[in-house]
This record gives structure tokens, C-alpha cells and sequence, in this order.
């Protein structure tokens, strides 16, 4: 959580529209939102920002979501980190993977606004 008691989302995903539309439904909820457009740049933010949740997309160029979610689990630091996969991929053995690695939730698009505050209800309230 912030200083102001709002907890703080990081949302990755490749394309610019769709993290504007999560961060445009997560700020009517109150949330902080930051996010990344890479694999790199979320880990560094993961690292730095410490944030409630992590939204993360899995079809992304150079580094994947599944390689983000593996090198989050492997750093002492974003290890504890809750992470719900956001992606297009709805099939079982893509749900599957996630949780091996270490997801906390999976969510698929296009996204449910009520499905998605659910979600994060279980990780912030």
C-alpha cells in the first residue's frame, strides 16, 4: 500500500490500450496504478515499488509472462509478491502453467471489470 492507504497494482502488458483500460478501471476503485510495457521494466518496478498485486499479461515479446512470474518467484525480493495472470490464453494447460509457476489467480480477456475487483479483493482488503 501507498502512503495513503491505497494499494498499489502494477499492471504489464505490451499494449498501451489495454493498460489504459485497467488502469482506468482500477483508479474508479481507488487503487495506485503503475505499470510496464516490458518484462525487464516490471521487475525492476516489482523490485522497487513492493506493489499489492501484479497484473501481469502473458503473450508479450523478448520475455514472456511465464518468464517474468519464474524470475519473480526466483528473486528473495518479489518472491511473496501476489501476481493474477491477465491474458488472452484461456485454455486449461495455460491456466495450468501459471499455477505451477507460482500465479496467485488467472484472469482472461477481455477482461470482466467484476471479475477483475474481485480478484484483487482477495490480495488488498
Amino acid at each position: 500500500m501507498n502512503s495513503n492507504n491505497q494499494p498499489v497494482i502494477l499492471v504489464l502488458d505490451d499494449i498501451p490500450t489495454n493498460i489504459v483500460l485497467v488502469k482506468a478501471l482500477l483508479k474508479s476503485k481507488n487503487y495506485e496504478v503503475i505499470s510496464a510495457k516490458t518484462g525487464t521494466e516490471a521487475l525492476a518496478l516489482a523490485e522497487e515499488r513492493q506493489p499489492d498485486v501484479i497484473l501481469l499479461d502473458i503473450m508479450m515479446p523478448v520475455m514472456d509472462g511465464y518468464e517474468v512470474l519464474a524470475r519473480l518467484r526466483s528473486n528473495e525480493k518479489t518472491k511473496d509478491l501476489k501476481v493474477i495472470m491477465l491474458s488472452a490464453l484461456a485454455s486449461e494447460e495455460d491456466i495450468t502453467k501459471s499455477v505451477e509457476l507460482g500465479a496467485d489467480g488467472y484472469l482472461t480477456k477481455p477482461l470482466v471489470a467484476r471479475k477483475l475487483y474481485e480478484e484483487l479483493e482477495k490480495f488488498t482488503r
